[in-house]
């Protein structure tokens, strides 16, 4: 092979090595799921958190900013034996409201955050005017791990709705941006090694 063509292919090695060191940091993405206490007033649910997997290297407490943690999405399910009425809630992403998690034995332990709302719900049965309330969530590491409230705001509280004690954090399996990084590398190596011989 010419030394131009060796030339060629160590450069197009290093744009390859180029791109996969310049990756940024990959996240994980940990499900929680909650039940509820209370025979009267129950919900379930679960939310989705994200955050950069270098965080599950070392048993720590780590601040939301630490880990760019992240709520992706949460949904609960609500009943109201009282009242016969249930509605599900969504709450979408948020960042504002994380404050910190926990890794323990090498995976997510605990996550604490700052009430996460208003979400509305719009799938009440019966239709009894729960489209109206502003629902309310947050995770907590101790005493109770997930709250849901309802008309919430930091001078008046909550009306609690219920806790859930149970809470369980499992990792969840999700595609890596780095293969398709990397095969862009690859391409952009081929291009890169064959650009000098096109006419």
């Amino acid at each position: 092979m010419a030394r131009g063509g060796i030339r060629k292919w160590i450069g197009a090695i290093g744009v390859v090595l180029t791109a996969g060191f310049a990756l940024p940091a990959q996240a994980v993405f940990f499900s929680s799921n909650f039940d509820p206490l209370g025979p009267t007033v129950a919900f379930t649910g679960s939310g989705l958190f994200e955050f950069d997997d270098a965080c599950l290297a070392a048993d720590n407490t780590y601040t939301a900013a630490q880990c760019h943690l992240q709520l992706v999405h949460a949904d609960a399910n609500v009943t109201d034996d009282g009242a016969g009425g249930t509605a599900n809630v969504h709450f979408g992403s948020n960042t504002a409201s994380m404050v910190d998690l926990i890794i323990s034995g090498g995976t997510l332990a605990g996550i604490n955050t700052n009430l996460i709302g208003p979400a509305f719900t719009n799938d009440c049965t019966p239709q009894t005017g729960c489209t109206l309330i502003d629902w309310w969530i947050q995770w907590q590491s101790d005493p109770d791990p997930v709250f849901l409230g309802r008309g919430c705001d930091i001078e008046n509280g909550c009306d609690a709705f219920g806790i859930a004690p149970t809470v369980t954090f499992t990792l969840v399996s999700v595609p890596e941006p780095a293969t398709l990084s990397l095969l862009f590398g690859a391409l952009g190596a081929f291009w890169f090694a064959r650009r000098r011989r096109l006419p």
